[in-house]
């Protein structure tokens, strides 16, 4: 790795399948292969918070495992919060995208529209049902938490056949944004909101 962090990400040997042992691994931590719908029916049963603990909880594992990629050769596991932070805004997101692909979430991008960021999902197995959606805000917004080192809540503001679009916010916006959507405004007028233009 170069002192200035990886230029791009590589799946090669990202999973390891070890059919003698029953084990799959990323990152040298076990994971369970399951039916994305049985996946979305237990977080059905769950409900919501516990929905949102389970998708951070996935999410940060991300999120530090992208922060150790971007470790200088010469710095100690700490430091990869400042790689991040310095790194381009393209290679992080690249990362993180993935992340959320061998998770079998689902392809990430992402949008700049003014000071608002969006993270765009398609094709995710478990957003067909509003609990996918909850668990993938956990999910983002914990892995762009532990990868930066800050705070970050994602909320979804507009679905488009396959692919759904997070707002990143920081806390103290999310129940603002949440109200307004509930009050039917559009994704347009809140980023111009959002932006500083008419409220």
């Amino acid at each position: 790795m170069s002192v200035i962090g990886p230029h791009k990400f590589d799946p090669r040997r990202a999973i390891t399948v070890d059919l003698p042992t029953g084990q799959i691994r990323v990152a040298l931590s076990s994971r369970v292969l399951l039916p994305a719908d049985a996946l979305v029916a237990l977080c059905s049963i769950a409900g919501e918070n516990a929905t949102v603990q389970f998708g951070r909880a996935l999410g940060e594992a991300m999120g530090l495992r992208v922060r150790e990629r971007f470790v200088p050769s010469d710095g100690l596991p700490g430091d990869g919060v400042n790689g991040v932070r310095t790194a381009s805004f393209a290679v992080v997101v690249e990362h993180l995208a993935g992340e959320l692909a061998l998770a079998g979430l689902g392809s990430l991008s992402a949008e700049r529209w003014g000071k608002v960021l969006a993270l765009v999902v398609e094709r995710s197995p478990v957003a067909e049902e509003p609990i996918g959606d909850v668990m993938l805000c956990g999910v983002l917004g914990a892995a762009l938490a532990a990868s930066t080192g800050g705070e970050a809540s994602v909320v979804p503001v507009a679905r488009e056949a396959s692919r759904t679009r997070f707002l990143v916010l920081r806390e103290a916006a999310v129940d603002a944004v949440l109200t307004a959507l509930e009050a039917g405004v559009s994704w347009g007028e809140l980023v111009e909101r959002l932006n500083g233009g008419p409220s």
